[in-house]
């Protein structure tokens, strides 16, 4: 508004003009750094965010192999610890091929899922 003399300044000259061109350019280039310096500053969070973010995805998948794994012997271990007297007619070594099976079936699923990949 100054140099386009729509606002009427008392002593302003052409000296004063081509001195405020100066600031106006400094500025505007100030404003531009400091937007592209917030803007570079935005992606590095959330590259840090991704980056964190897949990392614990690759966690997460560990115990969810880890967990069903577990869930699987501790079920059936119940099973296999009270079958005397019980009306079915399974034995321990029968609970036990079942329990290997569906660990190994698990675990296929889990490597052709790709969870237990490097």
């Amino acid at each position: 508004m100054i140099t386009s003399k729509r606002l009427s300044l008392e002593g302003f000259n052409e000296k004063h003009e081509k001195l405020f061109d100066i600031l106006t350019d400094e500025a505007t280039y100030l404003h531009e750094t400091a937007t592209n310096s917030r803007d570079n500053l935005q992606s590095l969070v959330d590259l840090y965010i991704n980056t964190t973010s897949f990392e614990t995805n690759k966690v997460m998948r560990i115990i969810a192999v880890i967990t069903s794994l577990g869930i699987i012997p501790a079920a059936l271990g119940l099973l296999g610890s009270n079958i005397l007297g019980n009306p079915w007619n399974i034995e321990l070594w029968q609970v036990y091929y079942i329990l290997f099976l569906f660990m190994l079936v698990m675990g296929w699923v889990f490597y052709r899922m790709g969870w237990l990949r490097g």
